[in-house]
């Protein structure tokens, strides 16, 4: 019973939270409007409206990622309905994002550095094929000249 209790009062902090929603936002008064923000079926966010269906972890997922609801108030009543409008998970998406950027940078230039020793390289290779194509010429004069003098 524990546990259906525990289920049952996510579900309704949930649907306290829908309401707030709907209320700061009128748009949001729209079932349809709020499940396609949501990501959501409609017929799913309705079901656990009526009572006919209890949230699930995805569901309360693809909440936390499309509101700034507050998981501890939806799990356990913590704490304040929404988190404020900058929190620590955008945060740490910026710097997560900054560090991405920098070490694509610096892989660019790693790409740009190995094309530069690529054509130092591919430069070098045609200077000795025409060294080596020189050598092979005076090898065949040398030996022709050896097979005159004999």
């Amino acid at each position: 019973m524990g546990k259906d209790s525990g289920q049952k009062d996510i579900t309704l902090r949930f649907i306290e939270v829908y309401k707030h929603l709907a209320d700061v936002n009128p748009l949001y008064q729209n079932k349809s409007e709020f499940a396609r923000q949501m990501n959501e079926h409609v017929q799913t966010l309705n079901a656990v409206l009526n009572g006919r269906r209890e949230t699930s972890i995805t569901f309360l997922n693809k909440l936390f990622h499309s509101f700034k609801v507050n998981p501890l108030y939806i799990f356990f009543g913590k704490g304040n309905m929404l988190l404020p409008e900058s929190n620590e998970f955008e945060d740490d998406n910026e710097r997560e994002i900054k560090r991405l950027a920098t070490l694509v940078k610096g892989l660019e230039k790693d790409v740009e550095n190995f094309r530069i020793v690529i054509a130092a390289k591919d430069e070098t290779i045609s200077a000795q094929k025409r060294e080596n194509n020189t050598l092979t010429e005076q090898i065949k004069l040398l030996k022709q000249s050896v097979k005159v003098k004999q």
